[in-house]
């Protein structure tokens, strides 16, 4: 994972919430909790492999019912016991938000993975969906055409938290994520300026959308452009 993505997460809001890495069979596992101000946290899950590919989990989470369930759908549960029992009292302490959700028409109005979240909710409520996920991804270098692997991926997700965890242990089945990974490198034609985003939403399956090329640049491009197969 590059350093410059990292960071990219690192820096949004406010932590209110932030363990160290626990070992696990896969890698290891970091939690942290983001606090903008408002009626949201964004937890932030970082599944760090050992083969050095990065899964981010992206969960705006309202209350400690949220998390207590993406708590049991985590595979690593046990072992993260108190790293989540951090999170969870700090969402029950947090002071009262004190500035109103912001809530985009656009997603030239996002400023945050919060306000994008929101975005995606409300397309997805307007075209009859239930879940949405917004992907991020970063091919390995040198990745053969048609052939990209991923040594980045991070997943904001705009769906239930236990249904995310489920989701990421079969994402290896997403066609979506399978057509990204046969049309590498990405064609430019897939991708639309965000200010097409809401008039172009309608082609997107309001359920599963939105997968987008990682920015090579820290904040620069961070929302431009959306592309779907």
């Amino acid at each position: 994972m590059s350093r410059e993505l990292h960071n990219l997460y690192r820096e949004a809001g406010g932590s209110i919430a932030e363990s160290q890495r626990v070992v696990v069979r896969e890698g290891s596992v970091e939690l942290r909790l983001d606090d903008a101000g408002d009626d949201e946290v964004m937890l932030q899950r970082v599944l760090t492999r050992r083969d050095g590919s990065v899964v981010v989990q992206l969960l705006p989470v309202s209350g400690v019912a949220e998390l207590i369930e993406f708590r049991e759908r985590d595979p690593y549960r046990e072992m993260l016991a108190q790293r989540y029992r951090t999170c969870l009292d700090a969402i029950a302490h947090r002071a009262h938000p004190h500035g109103a959700a912001h809530h985009p028409a656009h997603v030239s109005e996002c400023t945050s993975e919060l306000d994008v979240s929101r975005l995606m909710r409300a397309v997805c409520r307007r075209h009859g969906g239930t879940f949405a996920l917004f992907h991020w991804l970063a091919a390995t270098p040198g990745s053969a055409p048609g052939r990209a692997t991923y040594d980045t991926h991070v997943i904001l997700a705009a769906c239930s938290p236990g249904w995310l965890q489920t989701y990421v242990r079969r994402v290896v089945t997403d066609p979506v994520l399978e057509s990204v990974s046969t049309s590498y490198p990405y064609d430019a034609r897939l991708c639309e300026t965000r200010s097409k985003f809401v008039q172009q939403s309608s082609k997107i399956n309001p359920s599963f959308w939105a997968v987008e090329p990682l920015p090579t640049a820290a904040h620069e491009g961070r929302y431009k452009g959306l592309s779907w197969p």
